[in-house]
């Protein structure tokens, strides 16, 4: 059963393209209801809208981001709080119950200013329907779009696969989403025995890759999963080149871990020609425009790049880099406190804070947000040391490196940041050492040198300009490159 209410369905802004300069999106997918009485149907549920929203964005309908959608959807937000945050004119929200081989899909498409209904579906079919189902939902959206977007729509918008291998894909998903080593890693398992019955499937080759990339610099070594993330976002492009978040993994890939700034600024300009709002090309934007040594500008699109998802950790953990590289510590700071306040007990947000108070010379503070981050990392933070050395103890920033030294097969922490706290201590040798080691793992974090100011008492030793060399940057300029207050 379908219903349009096709004269209220004509949106004021359809028509325009949207980018960073303007609204995020049009139209946001919440999280659809699980109602199936059963918690491990959730990642059906989820599965259901994710395809979805990727269909509606491959056939150009502005979809907003997923995370803030999914982070509004579980926080119960009024759609008022949805279009004050996403800028959007509707939101399609959905319950989906799966009992047995039965599926029973409720969709409504609201309008978020006034409440009123524009569309509403609901099927009863069997599971094994799922792509037909799928596809009625979102021909019949496109449908009410389609006299203001017509030129912009064509050929199918869901593709045809095998239901259990998608299901599969769905549940893999789901486990990586959770962002622990053990979901991700039962994610993988997953992807690969999809990948096993069907080598071409592009949804698999994309998610093992995302996956694998959610582990680099937080949990291990990056160059223990960058390469073969590289070799799943080149097989999920072969099998469908049009996706415009394979070409945004691309360009952090081939930005963070091949340092090849050129092919990755091609890589974001071919993902920002298929999808112009997509907030992971915007980011790598911003960060490229921060190691061209172009601060202001890069404060500009990251500003930009976080309206198209203001609620990801994400885009909220770059615009406090961004923030700190134009010196202004007080607003990175109160970034993080936005990161505690949506993810509470999340360690990098600690961690991330303690830098933005110690710059702020706020020490006490700093000293407790690093502490507590150790606590909830299960590992010492090269943060504190850099703090201890800081305030002029040596001996127990030596302690805290010393753990770190003595642990750091088991628990990997980021290179650049011990250098730094060695720096701190005036230990210079012992900070290129560790510089070294980063660029031996292919740290992502390496691109920090150019403006960090824990940097600073290593950027006038000749050896830091070799660095910037194997990394194919330039030396900063004087007065972007200043010493920590």
């Amino acid at each position: 059963v379908v219903v349009v209410a096709g004269s209220v369905f004509a949106w004021q802004r359809v028509g325009r393209t949207p980018g960073p300069a303007g609204p995020p999106g049009y139209l946001a997918v919440l999280p659809f209801e699980n109602a199936s009485g059963d918690s491990a149907q959730q990642y059906f549920a989820d599965g259901m809208s994710d395809d979805i929203r990727s269909a509606l964005q491959n056939a150009g309908v502005p979809v907003a981001a997923r995370t803030t959608s999914y982070t509004l959807g579980e926080q119960h937000a009024t759609l008022q709080q949805v279009r004050a945050t996403l800028g959007v004119d509707a939101v399609l929200e959905g319950r989906v119950s799966r009992l047995g081989d039965r599926l029973h899909v409720t969709t409504d498409l609201i309008n978020a200013s006034d409440g009123i209904t524009l569309w509403s579906f609901t099927q009863d079919r069997q599971t094994q329907d799922i792509f037909s189902v799928q596809r009625a939902i979102i021909d019949s959206i496109v449908g009410a779009l389609r006299l203001r977007l017509r030129d912009q729509l064509a050929g199918s918008l869901v593709p045809a696969g095998d239901p259990a291998l998608h299901d599969m894909v769905m549940e893999a998903r789901y486990l990586s989403n959770t962002m622990t080593m053990v979901g991700i890693g039962r994610g993988i398992d997953l992807f690969d025995q999809v990948l096993a019955k069907e080598p071409s499937n592009a949804e698999a080759h994309l998610g093992k890759a995302l996956a694998l990339l959610q582990q680099a610099d937080g949990y291990v070594p990056p160059i223990t999963v960058y390469p073969q993330a590289e070799v799943e976002v080149q097989k999920a492009l072969a099998a469908d080149s049009s996706n415009a978040s394979a070409w945004s993994m691309a360009a952090s890939i081939t930005g963070y871990y091949v340092w090849d700034w050129p092919r990755s600024r091609a890589e974001i300009t071919r993902a920002l020609e298929l999808n112009p709002g997509d907030p992971l090309a915007w980011l790598n934007e911003a960060w490229l425009l921060l190691l061209q040594g172009d601060f202001d500008t890069a404060l500009v699109v990251q500003r930009r790049s976080l309206a198209l998802d203001p609620l990801s950790p994400i885009q909220l953990f770059q615009m406090q880099w961004v923030l700190m590289a134009n010196g202004q510590y007080d607003s990175a700071y109160a970034h993080a406190q936005r990161v505690d306040s949506l993810y509470p007990g999340l360690a990098y947000a600690d961690d991330m804070g303690g830098y933005e108070l110690a710059l702020l010379e706020r020490y006490d503070e700093a000293e407790r947000s690093f502490r507590a981050a150790e606590s909830r990392l299960g590992h010492r933070s090269p943060g504190l040391a850099w703090l201890l050395a800081r305030r002029g103890r040596p001996a127990e920033a030596r302690a805290v490196l010393a753990d770190i030294e003595r642990d750091w097969s088991q628990h990997y922490v980021v290179p650049e940041f011990v250098a730094a706290a060695h720096a701190a201590l005036g230990e210079t040798d012992a900070a290129f050492r560790w510089l070294d080691r980063g660029l031996e793992v292919h740290s992502a974090m390496a691109t920090f040198l150019l403006w960090w100011p824990g940097m600073a008492p290593l950027r006038s030793d000749p050896r830091f300009r070799e660095v910037l060399r194997r990394l194919d940057l330039e030396m900063p300029s004087p007065a972007r490159a200043s010493s920590p207050r």
